[in-house]
């Protein structure tokens, strides 16, 4: 029995996928005891207990503190990124976990990291360069057979049947939405009438000028679970997914791909990375380039061709079951990570200084986020965020992996 602690900054859907894996039966089965405590919750005892130490996308300074005890310890430490935050865009560096001496702790957690964990191989062989042992492994999100539709459940819709189309995105993704998918709208309603319509989930782009032509709906964000089972109800046929192409977006991961296939759903993606990681066009989903023509003619190929949409569902539905499926997950990461068999005699540390350290910066970092929020949205911006952050602070405080 190897004993593995998670440590994670709050919960989001990338702890929620590491949970949902190592939490579950197929990890106890092999051998793996898990425990997820967040990154104020952690304590001597649980690095003294971890043969491993696992940071779930950690970039607030505490964290990076706690690797170097942890690797003071004897554990072996492991830092999982879905994300480059090394190359976050400019358009956030005014949030805290964005600042520049944020990205340095990061830099600085490396030096005593043994291995990098990632869902993108390009990002975990990209943040392997920065390690001591140069070194990465890859590991998919796990999906239970049972959270799926079979295709043998999924009703294609073929003639004038109506196809519903929806965009699932997080708040603020319009952009994408505005520039390729937008103007296809009045050219699908000439071609297809009120055969089409369009929902979105967590995501309120502008379309209210076509409400009186074709069914327009908006559903707010939710957890994913939940998410999961009322996109599942709404029975979609066709899900969007434009991703702007740059160096931030192609080390991200195809949640997207995933959430779709759950949703009884065929994507039509970006032809950009990470899509084309996994997506075969016309195969298992549908590629488009980033221009508005190139979107509608996939989206015509998909709402006309319901015997390919079908196909596509199938193999998407066959990769999910396989290379996702919870025992080949497991069993890879164990293969991977041939540590994980060796118990270890970890000395006992103290992490006091390492906390009274971080209340320190955490101090000067709030009083420069006054400052410049002072400079940008004057006293009443400043308030509105400071009411904002506590209440988020709470929020995050109050909703646990293990709620």
């Amino acid at each position: 029995m190897s004993n593995i602690l998670f440590v994670y900054q709050r919960k989001m859907a990338t702890s929620e996928g590491m949970y949902e894996i190592f939490m579950g039966k197929t990890a106890i089965q092999h051998g793996l005891k898990s425990r997820f405590v967040t990154t104020d919750k952690v304590t001597e005892r649980w690095l003294h207990w971890a043969d491993a130490v696992v940071f779930v996308r950690n970039q607030d300074l505490l964290a990076q503190m706690l690797i170097k005890k942890a690797r003071s310890s004897g554990a072996f430490c492991i830092q999982f990124f879905d994300d480059d935050v090394l190359s976050l865009p400019r358009s956030a560096v005014n949030r805290v976990q964005y600042l520049p001496w944020r990205k340095k702790a990061v830099r600085d957690g490396f030096t005593c990291t043994d291995l990098i964990l990632s869902s993108n191989k390009a990002l975990g062989e990209k943040y392997a360069q920065l390690i001591p042992a140069n070194r990465s492994v890859t590991i998919h999100t796990a999906v239970e057979q049972n959270l799926l539709i079979s295709p043998e459940e999924k009703k294609t819709k073929c003639a004038e049947e109506e196809v519903k189309i929806v965009y699932a995105a997080g708040a603020n993704h319009e952009g994408m939405f505005d520039q390729f998918i937008l103007p296809t709208i009045p050219k699908l309603i000439e071609r297809y009438g009120r055969r089409v319509s369009f929902t979105f989930f967590g995501v309120h782009p502008d379309v209210s000028r076509f409400e009186r032509q074709i069914k327009i709906r908006y559903i707010s964000a939710m957890p994913l679970n939940q998410y999961r089972k009322e996109i599942q109800r709404g029975d979609y046929d066709i899900g969007l997914s434009p991703l702007e192409s740059n160096e931030f977006t192609k080390y991200k991961y195809f949640n997207k791909f995933i959430e779709y296939t759950i949703a009884g759903t065929v994507g039509i993606y970006s032809r950009a990375l990470p899509y084309t990681l996994i997506i075969e066009d016309e195969k298992n989903g549908f590629l488009a380039d980033n221009d508005a023509d190139s979107w509608f003619q996939a989206l015509c190929k998909a709402i006309d061709d319901c015997e390919l949409r079908k196909n596509c569902y199938q193999n998407a539905y066959d990769l999910i079951t396989t290379q996702m499926e919870p025992n080949h997950i497991i069993q890879k990461f164990k293969e991977d990570i041939p540590e994980l068999e060796c118990r270890r005699k970890n000395k006992r540390v103290c992490i006091i200084s390492s906390k009274a350290k971080f209340l320190l910066f955490r101090f000067i970092e709030c009083f420069y986020l006054v400052v410049v929020y002072m400079k940008l949205a004057g006293i009443r911006g400043t308030a509105v965020k400071i009411q904002s952050y506590i209440h988020d602070q709470r929020a995050a405080r109050n909703d646990k992996l293990d709620n």
